[in-house]
């Protein structure tokens, strides 16, 4: 198969020149529709009767889409609070780290890609360095104003994470991500905690969010 790259080719080495390609087909696979009677809703479930199995599906679909309104409603009203707020200055300190988070995320992403940072910035952000360097600056300062709002609102309210809470909510944060102990979570990160990964403020912040969550939903009036 011949091919000529783009012009415009992220990889300078190749943008513009022709290519061949040869292909091997090793096998092709047909898909068969799976027949919906009682030895399928055994296999796939347990299930004695193909109505069990409908009435199980149906029970998740239902589940599923309350959860999806659940943490619709829930944004909308987080994002109510955070309009409902001002920020007057941000501390340097976590500013600049949060800026640096980001910078290390996407110089890394380019150097991933084999891409000049310069070249980066033109052809996959499609930005200027100035531009830039001013959305980065505002995105830290959306992350750290929301952070500086949850906690004021939760020390002012008394929801704060106590040690029982924090140690209860991780447990069924890895469960809700399909780990069944703290274990089971470093066996398949090479050893690395959640608290390595995530970073213990992190983990505490986004227990506080729930919380604070179901302390505004409880008491949010529906006009």
């Amino acid at each position: 198969m011949d091919v000529t790259f783009p012009q415009d080719y992220q990889s300078p080495d190749l943008a513009g020149k022709a290519a061949e390609f040869s292909v091997t087909i090793n096998s092709v696979k047909v898909s068969t529709p799976a027949v919906l009677d009682a030895a399928f809703a055994e296999a796939n479930g347990g299930y004695k009767t193909v109505a069990e199995y409908e009435d199980s599906v149906k029970a998740d679909l239902l589940k599923t889409k309350q959860t999806q309104a659940d943490n619709q409603r829930g944004m909308a009203l987080w994002q109510k609070v955070v309009d409902g707020c001002k920020v007057l200055d941000y501390p340097q300190t976590e500013l600049n780290a949060a800026i640096d988070e980001s910078n290390t995320y996407y110089r890394g992403a380019a150097d991933q890609m084999g891409v000049a940072w310069a070249d980066f910035l033109a052809q996959n952000l499609k930005v200027t360095q100035d531009q830039y360097d001013s959305t980065i600056q505002e995105m830290a300062k959306q992350q750290i104003g929301m952070e500086m709002i949850l906690v004021a609102i939760a020390r002012t309210e008394g929801l704060e994470i106590t040690d029982k809470e924090y140690k209860d909510g991780k447990i069924q944060y890895l469960k809700d991500n399909g780990y069944d102990s703290e274990k089971a979570y470093e066996d398949a990160n090479g050893g690395k905690t959640l608290e390595d990964n995530l970073g213990q403020k992190n983990i505490e912040l986004y227990l506080t969010y729930t919380k604070l969550m179901k302390f505004i939903e409880d008491n949010s009036v529906s006009s």
